[in-house]
């Protein structure tokens, strides 16, 4: 049970603060769910490995689905963007930092399916005929579910163990997130999106454990659709 105790907490919580953020959103307003966004995206996460031999790497690539569902404010220009992607993701535990890493299929010995809430203000700058750009900024919260545990050596199972906790410790699982998007009209009833997306782990500031913010940084290249109700 100490597996899942942390994760299904972790998971409420932010839940929680999802729904009250939406409801927060009343007196902004007139409000208008302008569409559904969806997407797929290539993320890439920092991962320093130091304890690992040369054969690890620095950087875990993953593919992500998403759904966002845009709710313009009275002034056009300005939406809040509840979302939820997936994707599912590989950890190891890293007994010299005491920690949960991302990693490479070779060193797993967790496998996880990783669903990220998001809550974004987004600000569109310019309105063109030819096509919108918008930035936005706001707050993703990072869920791993655990689906099976590797052996990958003595003391592995041991380690599978600590990973679920490790990722929901000194409240990392919620980031910090930032994208720039654009939007590409075709017709009246689909856009083309492109988009870059980031998530800081500024847990760093105060884990202790001296790692740049480069380690658990998450960069996203997407490419997807707008489709107005």
């Amino acid at each position: 049970m100490n597996v899942f105790t942390n994760g299904i907490h972790g998971r409420l919580c932010a839940g929680s603060l999802f729904v009250f953020l939406i409801v927060l959103t009343g007196p902004l307003g007139a409000i208008d769910f302008s569409g559904a966004e969806v997407d797929y995206s290539l993320r890439i996460i920092g991962s320093q490995q130091d304890d690992l031999d040369s054969g690890s790497t620095a950087a875990v690539w993953t593919n992500v689905l998403a759904a966002r569902f845009p709710i313009v404010l009275e002034n056009e220009n300005f939406a809040i963007v509840p979302g939820v992607s997936f994707t599912s993701m590989y950890y190891r535990y890293d007994e010299t930092n005491a920690r949960a890493v991302p990693t490479d299929v070779e060193w797993r010995e967790l496998t996880a399916l990783v669903p990220m809430l998001d809550f974004t203000f987004r600000w569109q700058f310019l309105n063109r005929s030819w096509g919108r750009i918008a930035a936005e900024s706001g707050i993703g919260f990072h869920l791993p579910v655990p689906l099976k545990t590797w052996s990958t050596g003595a003391g592995s199972e041991e380690n599978a163990g600590k990973i679920t906790p490790a990722l929901y410790s000194g409240m990392q699982f919620v980031l910090p997130e930032f994208a720039l998007q654009a939007h590409w009209p075709v017709s009246e009833k689909f856009e083309i999106i492109t988009r870059v997306s980031g998530y800081i782990p500024v847990y760093h500031l105060w884990d202790g454990k001296g790692l740049p913010l480069s380690d658990g940084l998450m960069i996203g290249l997407h490419i997807g659709a707008f489709f107005p109700y």
